[in-house]
């Protein structure tokens, strides 16, 4: 009789156990699936299928044979509808030791003889993807050589689903792409970013009403070329002098053309306000043989050395700019245009 009371503890025991873990195993919620891996497998899926417009998107995935997780590969998206001739923007999925989400964008204009390339990227920099850094940097070329650029950072965070950042150049550009380029994709490829754990930026962001800044910048970023006349040097060469003036009067690219050479001397400067209103000093960034200040007025722009008081430079130009090193104007021809005939 007491062993037929043990056996009964016992199956109670075993009985109690097996609907704890039942419970248990109930209670737990249903695991969501992760927005990198299913971004995955959607893609090699429909790549096989050749179910997508691949006209219109394209796509490239790591090779699984060269990483260490398979799952969480790199992935590199654009979409035509998004992208021009002067325009190209991408959304990627980067795992180069640190996963990330980046959306990247490049656009290429061509202006008074010069190429200027602006980039803006937006890159995550957290694990849970609630920290970003944005990034924009604007390069300006001639004959393919860097004669400028500059560039901006700041940072963007998610903080209770609220998107704190600060502006910079074409990151309304870049979030309203994303925007997008996200919503195309998830309808082309049947994928809900919503639902896996995907936190979308450009999609917050927009609730902010965030202010495009290319206005600004080209106001800002657009230049005034002024050029001198042929001069000959020591060894009998014509050499141009031009000045290329930021609108703001906050910078100064200094070229001197080699006519028969056909080459460029470029230096960037910073333009120093002085006591005398249109006179600057050029501030170089390197050792100079001479410090040079000049003087803007209207159409003409006139060099001369710093040494010279800037009241004296004033009184002189004043009288037809006699002592001037270099006098320059906005409607000579530029240094290309001699060619080598001259």
């Amino acid at each position: 009789m007491e062993n037929m009371k043990k056996r009964w503890r016992l199956y109670g025991l075993c009985l109690l156990s097996v609907c704890l873990m039942t419970a248990c195993q109930k209670s737990e919620p249903e695991a969501k699936q992760d927005f990198w891996t299913e971004t995955i497998e959607v893609l090699e899926e429909a790549s096989k299928a050749k179910s997508y417009d691949s006209n219109a998107w394209e796509i490239g995935i790591q090779d699984a044979s060269v990483v260490s997780d398979a799952d969480h590969r790199s992935v590199h998206i654009t979409w035509k509808d998004v992208n021009n001739a002067q325009e190209t923007f991408s959304f990627s999925l980067e795992n180069y030791g640190k996963p990330s989400i980046v959306y990247s964008y490049k656009k290429t204009m061509e202006a008074d003889a010069k190429t200027i390339q602006d980039i803006a990227v937006v890159r995550s920099t957290d694990t849970a993807y609630q920290v970003y850094r944005a990034s924009y940097q604007r390069n300006v070329y001639q004959d393919d050589i860097c004669i400028d650029s500059t560039q901006q950072e700041v940072d963007i965070q998610i903080k209770d689903n609220r998107v704190e950042y600060e502006n910079i150049p074409y990151l309304k550009e870049v979030m309203d792409k994303g925007d997008k380029l996200l919503t195309a994709f998830q309808k082309e490829f049947g994928i809900e970013y919503a639902k896996n754990g995907f936190v979308n930026l450009p999609a917050m962001i927009k609730d902010t009403n965030i202010v495009s800044m290319i206005d600004e910048l080209e106001t800002n970023a657009s230049y005034t070329s002024y050029y001198s006349l042929p001069q000959i040097n020591a060894k009998g060469h014509s050499l141009i002098t031009s000045l290329d003036v930021k609108q703001d009067y906050s910078s100064v690219i200094y070229q001197v053309y080699d006519v028969e050479g056909q080459g460029y001397e470029t230096r960037n400067m910073a333009l120093e306000a002085t006591s005398i209103e249109n006179l600057y000093n050029m501030i170089p960034d390197y050792d100079a043989e001479v410090l040079y200040a000049v003087y803007f007025d209207g159409e003409a722009a006139y060099l001369y050395s710093q040494k010279q008081p800037a009241q004296e430079i004033y009184e002189d130009v004043q009288q037809g700019a006699v002592n001037a090193l270099t006098v320059l104007n906005t409607s000579n021809p530029s240094g290309e245009s001699y060619g080598t005939a001259y």
